[in-house]
């Protein structure tokens, strides 16, 4: 890691200027290996605000028949060391350790939502699971019912057949 020491010929802003351009053409270079000459350049993006970005094509989409370029774009920005104070607002002074660690816990809050709402669908479908089974569990007994009330009918039809049959041969 370089170590750059601010004076009156080298100020934050020629440090940053030249530590910006370097760390783009080593980017750019390492995306231009990855991915060909052609497809990688600096490009300008933005509507209200324009700013120079890295441009990337990364691959062809298809959508409805059509090809397109999938493309994304890096944005190499000089974080400030102090504090930055301006009438609305205090941009404060950037902490890698601070960014790093908040970065850490947004991905695991992330992973913990996904496995919170991962762990209510399995308990909706267990739900659903176990209403399904119920709902087959009362559709036996219905059918079971249904049998022996029919056996019952018989039964009783065959005694009354009987009965019948006695009477008239007496």
């Amino acid at each position: 890691m370089d170590k750059f020491v601010i004076s009156a010929q080298n100020g934050i802003g020629k440090i940053s200027s030249v530590v910006k351009e370097t760390m783009v053409n080593k980017i750019m270079d390492f995306l231009k290996e990855e991915y060909g000459n052609d497809n990688v350049a600096m490009v300008r993006t933005g509507t209200s605000s324009e700013v120079n970005e890295i441009g990337v094509k990364v691959g062809t989409l298809v959508d409805e028949g059509f090809d397109y370029d999938l493309c994304m774009t890096v944005n190499a920005t000089i974080k400030s060391h102090k504090d930055k104070f301006t009438k609305r607002y205090t941009v404060p002074a950037f902490d890698f350790e601070y960014s790093k660690e908040n970065y850490e816990n947004y991905m695991r809050e992330k992973k913990e939502k996904e496995l919170e709402k991962e762990t209510k669908k399995a308990e909706r479908k267990t739900s659903a699971q176990k209403k399904e089974e119920f709902k087959q569990k009362q559709l036996e007994e219905l059918k079971e019912r249904q049998k022996e009330n029919r056996e019952k009918d018989m039964a009783r039809y065959e005694e009354l057949k009987k009965e019948q049959e006695k009477k008239e041969t007496e």
